[in-house]
């Protein structure tokens, strides 16, 4: 495989194994963060991507709330939860909305239903680009979608999201202990040619 690109996308994995530090600065993971949201692809150049940071602190803060709220309804993912606040920090990942249901003005209604398709491939992007970049520094990670529990527990530490950014995936992310897992792969062919 000659690629760069390709290398880091088959390297990535899914690692739950992961400490509460990280081989890069903060500062670092907030340009790589920024850098991938702002260069990302969107139809019709509509930027509708958005990204939260979460620090250390506020990382730890955020899933312990989710496992506690989780915990309190006697959720078979309170464990998995409460694996993810041992950490370094999580990439919050957003549609923002009004972008999004701006661009049905500017294009034909054939496409209305479309438009929040193509709002999620251009977020599937910025979470693989993430993810494979924090690969090539160091840092292990895995991609979540536990909604309810990251709204209600961000609400209840007093850092409610923006208005009109819609949550679609949480990035968890910190130093490895382990190598991830070896990928299995389906049988049959997945790709054909035409």
């Amino acid at each position: 495989m000659s690629s760069a690109l390709l290398q880091s996308v088959v390297a990535r994995r899914t690692n739950y194994n992961l400490t509460n530090k990280s081989p890069i600065s903060q500062e670092k993971i907030q340009e790589i963060v920024k850098t991938i949201v702002k260069n990302s692809p969107t139809s019709f150049n509509v930027q509708s991507l958005r990204a939260i940071v979460v620090t250390p602190e506020n990382h730890q803060k955020l899933w312990s709330k989710a496992a506690e709220l989780a915990k309190a309804e006697d959720s078979p993912y309170t464990s998995k939860l409460e694996l993810f606040s041992k950490a370094y920090g999580t990439v919050l990942f957003f549609d923002h909305l009004p972008t999004v249901e701006g661009l049905k003005k500017n294009v034909p209604d054939l496409f209305h239903s479309e438009v929040p398709l193509w709002a999620a491939n251009s977020n599937g992007y910025a979470q693989i680009s993430t993810w494979a970049a924090f690969h090539e520094e160091g840092l292990g990670a895995s991609l979540q979608h536990y909604h309810p529990y990251i709204i209600n527990a961000s609400k209840e530490i007093g850092n409610a999201f923006p208005e009109g950014w819609t949550l679609r995936a949480q990035l968890v992310f910190g130093e490895p202990t382990k190598e991830p897992l070896p990928k299995t792969f389906l049988e049959e062919d997945t790709v054909l040619i035409y």
